[in-house]
């Protein structure tokens, strides 16, 4: 009787921290990983318990997920730097985790996605609205003569707390950025089902305001892609409201749209810069050719393969000292020094783990897009168009909160459409 009570309270509370666990993402990652840790310890106490565990061979994108993490481990037989692939497969070990976290939540009735959807949309007001709070903490300097609005730092002019690594620390502003675009859509998704106007009107202003903090984030992939992002969605939600009403809407995103590009210096001056790039003129302002390194890099990458296997890659354990190796051959002095990775997931992955190992990840997004297609599903097709984009121009996959992101809403958003395919196809 008492094992049976503590079950009950394992099976009802663990909905509950998984929505903790997606309240963290926007927080802070340090929290993600201790609740990982808790739910995993208690997912596979589930799972042995309800003797559950082949579950995760029914779904095709968690087979996907675990064979690229086993490929990555793989590597590791062919890399010459064992501590660095080992620390890295460490790092993505939540892709073996998080497919055994979600299954409890998975087999049991009832619909838990309005649950953790809402802890992720709470999770960014709150960090967000954090953010803005400290910026104006540290901008307001007291002195004897008065109170004073400083928002650039000492000895740093060029820098502001309210943009950029400055307003979003300690997350990247590209990650960050990427939950804010995905809280756009679940906002969005939330508008479409609901039926009283004024509760609309809150959460269209919530989208405007994370268009705002989008804007702060000074994210150039970041705002463009939640502005083209917000456009979707615009006429997702309204395409049956009558054209007064899209136009209204469209008119007022396009304004602001314009609005985010050209008052952000450092998106207006990428966007010239990179035009110059591409013309073959000449950059030279230092701070734009760190800018326009990941160019560079792109360049230069496939001189990798002239002592390594394109079919098998480097080896997880190699890829930075061999990228590293062909920035200093090609005197891309900034990527040498700062060591830089790829900074784009698909040329990171080809490298490290070669043909199979990105013709692996290709399989599960190709796949995840069929499942969003076949089902109609905007916002499991709107979240791979963010991860599918943000993937060309960071190496997403080398951090562990990437990983996490893309790992859990991957699994998550699509499990329905998964498990609905695996019934037909049974």
């Amino acid at each position: 009787m008492m094992r049976d009570k503590i079950n009950g309270i394992i099976y009802n509370f663990y909905p509950h921290l998984l929505a903790f666990l997606v309240f963290t993402v926007p927080v802070n990652y340090r929290f993600t990983l201790y609740t990982l840790g808790v739910s995993f310890v208690l997912a596979v106490y589930m799972i042995v318990k309800d003797g559950c565990f082949n579950d995760i061979l029914k779904n095709r994108l968690v087979v996907g997920v675990v064979m690229l993490w086993l490929f990555f481990a793989f590597s590791l037989t062919y890399t010459s730097n064992l501590r660095y692939g080992l620390n890295d497969i460490f790092q993505k070990i939540s892709m073996v985790f998080l497919p055994l976290v979600l299954i409890p939540i998975a087999r049991k009735p009832g619909n838990k996605s309005s649950l953790v959807k809402n802890s992720f949309l709470f999770g960014i007001l709150v960090s967000s609205l954090f953010f803005i709070a400290r910026a104006f903490v540290n901008s307001t300097l007291i002195t004897p003569v008065g109170i004073f609005f400083k928002p650039n730092p000492v000895g740093v002019p060029w820098e502001n707390y309210f943009f950029y690594e400055r307003f979003v620390s300690p997350h990247h502003p590209t990650y960050y950025s990427m939950y804010l675009a995905l809280g756009i859509v679940f906002i969005a998704e939330k508008i479409k089902h609901l039926s009283r106007l004024k509760v609309k009107v809150y959460f269209y202003l919530f989208w405007l305001y994370l268009l705002v903090v989008t804007y702060f984030t000074s994210s150039k992939i970041g705002i463009v892609l939640s502005i083209i992002i917000s456009f979707l969605l615009l006429v997702w939600v309204l395409k049956r409201k009558g054209k007064i009403v899209i136009t209204t809407f469209f008119a007022i995103f396009i304004v602001l749209g314009v609005f985010l590009i050209h008052n952000n210096y450092r998106l207006r001056s990428s966007i010239n810069n990179v035009a110059k790039y591409l013309n073959g003129s000449r950059v030279d302002d230092e701070i734009a050719k760190q800018g326009l390194v990941r160019f560079e890099i792109w360049r230069v990458f496939p001189k990798v393969f002239d002592d390594n296997s394109l079919l098998f890659g480097t080896g997880i354990g190699d890829v930075k000292k061999e990228l590293v190796a062909v920035y200093d051959k090609n005197n891309i002095k900034y990527a040498r020094d700062v060591q830089l990775n790829a900074h784009n997931q698909y040329i990171q992955t080809l490298v490290s783990v070669g043909v199979i190992g990105l013709g692996i990840l290709l399989s599960i997004l190709g796949y995840a897009f069929w499942l969003a297609y076949r089902k109609r599903d905007m916002v499991l097709f709107l979240f791979l168009i963010i991860i599918s984009v943000n993937f060309m121009f960071e190496s997403v996959l080398e951090r562990v909160f990437g990983v996490i992101f893309f790992v859990f809403f991957l699994l998550f958003l699509s499990s329905k459409s998964e498990a609905k395919i695996a019934s037909i196809d049974s």
